[in-house]
């Protein structure tokens, strides 16, 4: 089965949700703790899929939220 994942910049997981939308496509969403670049994974069978993992910078807002 396929599923996703998400890491921090020190590659420790984060929690994901994925929400499937009625045109076929999905939502993926997690909440970052930290600065920097994230990464987020298409796997299939627990193993990372070539060429699906891209990167989400994490930069603090005007009120402090990332």
């Amino acid at each position: 089965p396929l599923s996703l994942s998400s890491a921090d910049p020190s590659n420790r997981s984060l929690p994901i949700t994925v929400q499937k939308q009625s045109n076929h496509q999905i939502v993926v969403r997690f909440e970052p703790v930290t600065l920097g670049m994230h990464s987020v994974s298409v796997l299939f069978n627990r193993i990372s899929i070539l060429q699906t993992t891209f990167q989400v910078s994490a930069e603090a807002t005007d009120d402090g939220r990332y």
